[in-house]
């Protein structure tokens, strides 16, 4: 069931702008209707119940309290009113994608739970290595930006509690940190906040860096299945950038993923490690089967790594690409996964 909005505004302009917007970006998830004059709002909503309503001052006072599950104000500058002071309001003199981040944030809040672990739609594809250096992260993205240059819906989530995510992409705006407080809580709709404050860049959907360490190092192994959970959701393809420990929670993530990417290089400490994984964790027995091996800088992983699988495994090579943009790297990358995954 998708969420019904009522945006009341004189300004038709403004109120097309942000219409199209929602309908746009959310139309899969938000209704909207719109409201241009006061005299016609007690007709729109006979017989109807909204679960956001964003009003200008001259509407609010004809709303409803059993209409409307959320009333935000839509006020033209920071000076607060008597009644803004006690209704959510936003700024109408702002980014309209922040207008809509905040609305979609505070109703998630707000909300009954809607989303029970467990319970996906997109392809969950997990990219881990047991060596850090290799291009992990790269390779995440270079498989995430290929997808979306074919027009697919791509969620790109990193699990890592020191991010290279601003090397990649423009990091303002809301903090995962603010989804990690919603998980294990009985209230609150984590798709609908987590739809609120990601971010979009070249195709790809992601969530901004955590605020702190601390943030990802206190996730439980249920936090982490309900958080890529909540994200597949809301996408035909998760793409989860797994730290190179192999604690429980990446356990975890390796063995629920649909495909799991191991990405390794040419140095000896990268197939040394990646040996010890795989004849010494009892895991890599039970993904085996669905796990290909990502060559990246070039790299030629040795008859002893292929020996290890019980039939020949996938295999993707990449070549080395020498430039310092990693955001280039990622996208030449991107047309080798492209033809090879």
């Amino acid at each position: 069931m998708r969420l019904k909005m009522l945006i009341a505004t004189e300004d038709k302009n403004y109120s097309e702008s942000i219409s199209d917007y929602i309908s746009e970006r959310y139309g899969n998830t938000v209704d909207v209707s719109v409201c241009s004059a006061p005299e016609y709002l007690e007709k729109m909503l006979a017989g109807k119940r909204y679960d956001v309503a964003l009003v200008e001052h001259v509407f609010f006072e004809r709303i409803n309290p059993e209409d409307v599950q959320l009333v935000v104000l839509l006020v033209d500058d920071d000076v607060l009113t008597d009644v803004s002071k006690a209704t959510p309001s936003v700024t109408k003199y702002q980014r309209i994608s922040s207008i809509v981040s905040d609305i979609l944030e505070r109703y998630s809040k707000f909300s009954g739970r809607k989303h029970d672990a467990g319970v996906k739609i997109g392809n969950v594809t997990a990219i881990w290595s047991p060596a850090g250096g290799v291009g992990k992260t790269t390779v995440s993205l270079a498989h995430a930006s290929s997808m979306a240059d074919d027009g697919g819906k791509v969620f790109y989530l990193n699990l890592e509690a020191f991010s290279s995510m601003s090397t990649y992409f423009e990091e303002t705006g809301k903090s995962i940190s603010n989804v990690f407080e919603m998980l294990g809580n009985d209230e609150g709709d984590i798709k609908m906040l987590i739809q609120g404050i990601c971010k979009q860049e070249d195709g790809i959907t992601y969530l901004n860096s955590p605020n702190n360490y601390a943030d990802m190092q206190v996730l439980s192994v249920e936090n982490v299945i309900e958080l890529i959970s909540a994200c597949a959701a809301l996408t035909d393809e998760l793409i989860v950038d797994l730290p190179c420990q192999c604690d429980s929670r990446t356990q975890q993530v390796l063995e629920s993923a649909d495909n799991v990417l191991i990405v390794t290089d040419s140095t000896k400490t990268s197939e040394v490690k990646l040996l010890q994984f795989m004849k010494q964790n009892t895991i890599f027995e039970s993904i085996c089967d669905k796990v290909a091996l990502v060559e990246n800088k070039g790299a030629i992983v040795s008859d002893e790594i292929i020996s290890q699988f019980d039939e020949i495994p996938a295999r993707l090579q990449l070549p080395f690409v020498p430039h310092d943009d990693e955001r280039i790297v990622y996208k030449e990358l991107s047309t080798y996964v492209g033809v090879s995954v």
